[in-house]
């Protein structure tokens, strides 16, 4: 069944879900906020071994066979939820923007949302559009994906991704992985990595000119981040 509550569903359904409903409100919602991605998602072609399983928690998890018993999986296949508590829980608190690597089904973006409601500016990027689908197939992300605050990139080649951050990307930012949603794609998580850290060098190679030479490049860095740096 769909939920009937907006806000960013992490407890187990008690029923069976009507997948396709809760796809369908999700996707109303994404039309909203975002008519490129939806009309991506909405025209893309599934070519994807990954399905739906249930964790230990009654919570789903997206796992993809491998093949020789091998399979990988966007969550924890115990509890995601707890997954993502705690994830949020390592999460060093500081100003600017935040890009989250990998959505997998988004329990950790949904928890981090709803605990730390003052967040200015996260980007989530997420290699795979299937996974995508897939979350908005089992959870209930309207009002997370009416959040103004957040914003999707989801399926983009690198150059075009390259471009959506240098467009988006407040400075200060930060970024963070979240596994093992990355390791789905480890390559093109890793070229991301790559980018980020350019946009970021970017922005401090003018400040570093003009404070001069005797700053150290990872003090100015680590100030970008927003954290606490000394003289």
């Amino acid at each position: 069944h769909a939920c009937p509550n907006p806000r960013p569903c992490l407890k187990p359904c008690p029923e069976p879900m009507d997948f396709h409903a809760l796809l369908k409100a999700n996707l109303s919602a994404l039309q909203e906020v975002d008519a490129d991605l939806w009309r991506r998602l909405c025209t893309h072609a599934v070519h994807s071994s990954w399905e739906l399983v249930n964790t230990r928690s009654g919570h789903y998890a997206a796992r993809e066979e491998l093949g020789g018993g091998m399979h990988r999986h966007s969550n924890s296949l115990i509890d995601p939820v707890s997954e993502a508590e705690a994830w949020c829980g390592h999460l060093e608190r500081s100003p600017g923007a935040l890009v989250i690597l990998g959505f997998g089904l988004g329990y950790h973006v949904s928890f981090l949302v709803e605990k730390d409601g003052g967040l200015a500016h996260v980007l989530v990027i997420e290699r795979s559009p299937d996974l995508f689908a897939m979350a908005m197939m089992c959870r209930d992300m309207r009002a997370l994906l009416r959040n103004s605050a957040v914003r999707f990139l989801v399926d983009l080649p690198l150059a075009d991704l390259e471009a959506s951050l240098e467009q988006h990307c407040l400075v200060p930012f930060r970024y963070c992985r979240f596994l093992p949603a990355v390791q789905t794609d480890s390559a093109y998580y890793e070229e991301t990595q790559d980018i980020l850290e350019s946009l970021r060098y970017r922005h401090v190679a003018p400040i570093r000119r003009k404070m001069g030479s005797e700053w150290d490049i990872d003090l100015l860095l680590e100030m970008l981040k927003g954290e606490k740096a000394g003289p």
